[in-house]
């Protein structure tokens, strides 16, 4: 009995996972081997080749990322009507993360409004490439320590300093963490210097910032996805508003 349930319950998510699938529409990619990288072929290089490998198709694509994948099937004899190029299709203003300098592509953004709603094939050779795992990387750091590649170019973000909402880390140190991070993987902001007088456009409420983003979920346990915010936020240059004082920090996770 426990067995006849048990089948009828993988059938049953079975045909939810069809459904779902069958309601999306599909769109097929032209495969670019210098803005796609394959699990397999990147898992066989070592950090050295990795870094010449990323440099060398960033200074070909001229972009700041690019996708990854893991193969899931390939097909064959399908009849698409349009084969899009990839790069193009994804390096625009749509997918790029706010701000008037950035060119990074939001991830997440990428996520919910392309890779989760369709169905994706990658062309290459006449095969269609059906990945199981599909996602978009910045390409930076390039490389570890001192000599790493970062960039540069980023927007910069002015939060008002919220006593109430920003929190002293626990460690002896001066650096800052919210009241809603999560006690065993905490989001904080390290201090880096004070200046004075900056010029600024917008100044934002920080509860409401993090509050009312994806990395928020109001009714979890665990409401905040700290690693995500933190890597989200690395592409901004931040300050802290306190009165006069401008403090600029950098987003941190620190696992417990």
């Amino acid at each position: 009995m426990k067995k006849l349930i048990f089948n009828i319950l993988i059938i049953s998510l079975s045909l939810n996972i069809y459904a779902q699938n069958s309601q999306k529409d599909t769109i097929y990619f032209l495969y670019n081997k210098q803005y796609i990288i394959e699990d397999i072929e990147f898992n066989n290089l070592d950090c050295n080749e990795k870094a010449k490998k990323k440099l060398l198709n960033k200074n070909i694509t001229n972009t700041n990322g690019y996708i990854y994948f893991i193969k899931d099937t390939i097909l064959t004899n399908l009849n698409p009507n349009h084969i899009l190029p990839i790069k193009e299709y994804i390096e625009n203003k749509e997918f790029y993360l706010q701000g008037k300098f950035n060119k990074i592509v939001d991830k997440w953004k990428l996520k919910s409004l392309l890779l989760d709603k369709h169905i994706i094939f990658l062309v290459k050779d006449n095969k269609y490439i059906k990945p199981k795992y599909i996602n978009y990387n910045s390409y930076y750091p390039i490389g570890k320590g001192d000599n790493a590649i970062i960039n540069k170019t980023k927007d910069t973000l002015f939060f008002k300093f919220d006593e109430n909402y920003l929190l002293q880390l626990n460690n002896g140190s001066d650096n800052l963490t919210l009241v809603d991070s999560n006690s065993d993987e905490t989001f904080y902001f390290e201090r880096q210097e004070t200046t004075f007088d900056l010029k600024v456009e917008t100044k934002l409420d920080l509860k409401n910032f993090i509050q009312s983003s994806q990395f928020f979920r109001k009714d979890y346990f665990r409401k905040l996805l700290d690693n995500d915010l933190s890597e989200y936020l690395e592409n901004y240059v931040i300050f802290l508003i306190d009165e006069n004082k401008f403090i600029k920090v950098k987003s941190r996770v620190e696992i417990q």
